[in-house]
């Protein structure tokens, strides 16, 4: 699975939660830590088939162009000639910046692995949860994915929850 996001949204703590333990460097505020495309196993995952999270520069980086993060992630795909079984969207539910997410998910649209794609927001402290779905709900592209039928998710920050979301992808056909 592609873990994909804004900078900032926490795809790396995702990932680190899921895993069990600090595999990846995580930054501390909105300034981008990722720079290159890795892969980390899911340990123990109860799945027949062995299970990876693909770590992602965050669109809208702070030092990256946005093309360039998108050749990193296509070139990774070309080069190592993984299934893709679905994209984790991740998007911090306080960020509301909404032309940068409208910007990135037309972007992740472009990617292999985007027809299953969960868009799950994190960071839900302080944030009144149905007014803020509401307005994501209401913007143009991430509207437009619900209507085509990706599925809508939380990660509460716990290993249950990220194992929930990729549960969810793991079990289709």
């Amino acid at each position: 699975f592609r873990v994909v996001g804004l900078t900032g949204a926490g795809k790396s703590k995702f990932i680190n939660t899921a895993i069990g333990e600090p595999k990846t460097r995580t930054s501390k505020g909105m300034a981008s830590c990722t720079y290159e495309v890795e892969k980390f196993e899911v340990p123990s995952f109860p799945s027949p088939h062995r299970i990876f999270l693909v770590d992602t520069p965050g669109f809208d980086h702070t030092y990256m162009e946005e093309s360039e993060v998108f050749g990193r992630i296509a070139n990774w795909i070309k080069d190592v000639h993984v299934k893709i079984a679905g994209i984790i969207f991740l998007h911090d539910i306080a960020h509301d910046n909404y032309s940068s997410l409208n910007n990135a998910i037309r972007t992740v649209q472009r990617l292999p692995g985007s027809d299953s794609l969960i868009l799950t927001t994190a960071n839900w402290s302080n944030i009144e949860p149905e007014e803020r779905q509401k307005q994501l709900a209401n913007t143009v592209e991430w509207g437009n994915l619900i209507s085509r039928g990706a599925r809508v998710d939380r990660f509460l920050g716990t290993k249950d929850s990220a194992w929930a979301i990729i549960a969810s992808i793991a079990q289709q056909p």
